[in-house]
């Protein structure tokens, strides 16, 4: 019974910090936002209620970028709180094993990170989108159509036949300067160069263009004004993939993403750390309290304020492997599952054995 008062009075002393820990440091990377994107505002004429509903939808992103952070401060200072009230101590002499007593934390760190997750997937895509399109009106003064202009896509069509345009005006429908290759046993069979491909119904139109057709080192050249191919693979819907960020889309969206820039050539390797740090990333709250909870057993000096400052460090150290595990993802050097969960399997082996280390 005793245990489970000691376990509701920790529970309850690290959510409070927890949250007011959030609403610090929310409240230090929007004043930071806001004296960088200031002379933009103003420059841009945003108007107030604007620039209130575009720091209201980056809540929701900045909320799980700093609950990492905010639980590891938590964490330390709740486990100082304990220290220097004697109440480890107490917990000693009891007989009672000393790691037991942070259970309440680590199920919170659980809880919170499969929160993060949902929330992460619920709230954040929308609410950045949101952002975004005001960014993009209020600020860079463009709308979300011209994403769907597209310079240079190759599509693999079919084993044997490959399509390239070298631009999609999405807004437009249309497609512009086609080269359509087809091969087979390794030898190229046909070519057709279309100035203009347009989809009509069920099948693709191709205007203005010439065919030719290699068979026995012998060329045949051939002109059209309208050619209908109906076996093509790929839709209108296909070319018009958006160059959304990934924190736009939540994971079954940028799935649907990777698919489809696989299906146009593309190189999805970028789009899969980030898919899997969707994942990965919000169980950092979980991994912090691991960080946290054995370094604040030790005798430091300092109080809140090493605290704090211990956080940011820790967090910073965090966020900087994360970073670096995602970048070599982009760039190939790294499994894309792997570089997404860099940060979690050092800093998660790293918090295993601190814990393990805890003094009895």
């Amino acid at each position: 019974m005793k245990i489970k008062i000691l376990y509701k009075y920790i529970s309850v002393l690290f959510l409070r910090t927890t949250v007011f820990a959030i609403l610090i440091f929310s409240l230090i990377m929007i004043i930071v936002d806001v004296i960088e994107r200031l002379d933009k505002f103003i420059d841009k004429r945003v108007p107030f209620e604007i620039v209130t509903l575009y720091y209201f939808y980056y809540l929701p992103y900045v909320f799980i970028l700093v609950l990492p952070v905010a639980m590891l401060m938590a964490s330390l200072f709740t486990v100082s709180q304990l220290k220097r009230h004697g109440e480890l101590n107490a917990v000693k002499s009891a007989g009672i094993n000393i790691v037991s007593i942070f259970t309440p934390l680590f199920v919170i760190g659980i809880i919170v990170s499969i929160f993060a997750v949902i929330f992460g997937e619920l709230v954040v895509p929308f609410s950045e989108r949101l952002k975004n399109d005001l960014d993009r009106k209020y600020l860079r003064k463009t709308s979300r159509f011209y994403l769907l202009k597209k310079t240079d896509i190759c599509i693999q069509d079919s084993q044997n036949r490959i399509v390239t345009i070298h631009f999609y005006d999405g807004t437009k429908k249309r497609a512009y300067k086609i080269n359509v290759q087809t091969s087979k046993e390794n030898k190229l069979v046909q070519r057709i160069n279309a100035r203009e491909m347009f989809k009509q119904e069920d099948f693709w139109v191709l205007k203005s263009g010439i065919i030719r057709n290699f068979e026995d080192d012998k060329e045949k050249v051939k002109e059209f004004d309208r050619l209908e191919v109906k076996d093509f693979s790929f839709s209108e819907k296909d070319l018009e993939i958006t160059q959304v960020k990934p924190e736009e889309m939540n994971y079954f969206e940028l799935k649907r993403y990777i698919e489809t820039v696989k299906k146009i050539g593309g190189d999805p390797r970028k789009y899969l750390v980030d898919l899997y740090l969707k994942f990965t990333f919000p169980f950092s709250n979980l991994i912090v309290i691991l960080l946290g909870t054995p370094l604040a057993t030790y005798r430091w000096k300092g109080g809140v304020s090493l605290g704090f400052g211990l956080s940011l460090f820790v967090s910073f150290i965090y966020y900087v492997v994360v970073k670096l595990g995602q970048v070599m993802g982009h760039k190939g050097s790294l499994n894309p599952l792997l570089s997404a969960s860099l940060g979690l399997i050092i800093f998660g082996i790293i918090g295993f054995i601190s814990v393990a280390k805890i003094r009895k």
